[in-house]
């Protein structure tokens, strides 16, 4: 817990190298330190999406051959298809890069992780520091915890967590998360209310 609050001059706050500005892994999209949702409706490729942005940084290869990348070690943790499914996948695109090795700054996590328990961001905060991951990537969110999506008092002491951790460990986080249905007022409001839940996941 805070106990004190720390101030600068605007001359101090300004000074060239105080605080510099984050470093991009993705160009124009992602930085370290950085919490990011990747946002769409069921059935429309978030996690092959997922996975493309994570052979790109592993490989410092262009994002959608568009976004430039920083080459930093990558954290898949995905639960929501079987890991010979999922490397099924990663194989078909790594077939995309003739003459590439493998790339070994790519890792991928299996398991259950409980982000809404205490020991969960732990271990997570550890695994990234262990191997010394720049960029994480968690698909889909909705598994990794028990709370209410639709409740703020649930989900923002939760985002408040992940946030914090990205901040400790310096990571670029993003956030596999489906938008809400039609009826759930999907087309009606503003891109960053579509997540489905809580308005909470547009403050991210």
């Amino acid at each position: 817990m805070t106990t004190e609050i720390t101030s600068w001059t605007l001359a101090e706050f300004m000074e060239e190298g105080r605080f510099p500005p984050p470093e991009p892994i993705v160009e124009g999209l992602l930085h370290h330190g950085e919490l990011m949702i990747l946002s769409a409706t069921a059935k429309t490729g978030k996690s092959v999406l997922a996975a493309n942005l994570a052979m790109a940084v592993g490989y410092s290869l262009p994002f959608l051959d568009r976004f430039p990348t920083r080459s930093v070690n990558v954290l898949v943790l995905q639960t929501e298809i079987t890991n010979g499914a999922y490397s099924d996948r990663l194989k078909k695109m790594h077939l995309a890069l003739p003459g590439e090795p493998v790339s070994t700054r790519i890792h991928i996590a299996s398991g259950r992780l409980r982000l809404d328990e205490t020991q969960g961001p732990l271990v997570l905060q550890k695994k990234i520091k262990d191997l010394d991951i720049g960029c994480v990537i968690l698909d889909p969110f909705y598994t990794m915890h028990e709370k209410d999506e639709d409740k703020a008092k649930d989900i923002a002491p939760l985002l408040t967590v992940l946030k914090n951790l990205v901040l400790v460990t310096n990571v670029g986080c993003v956030l596999v998360h489906h938008q809400g249905k039609k009826g759930e007022g999907g087309n009606t409001r503003q891109p960053g209310h579509q997540h489905r839940g809580s308005s909470a996941f547009a403050d991210v």
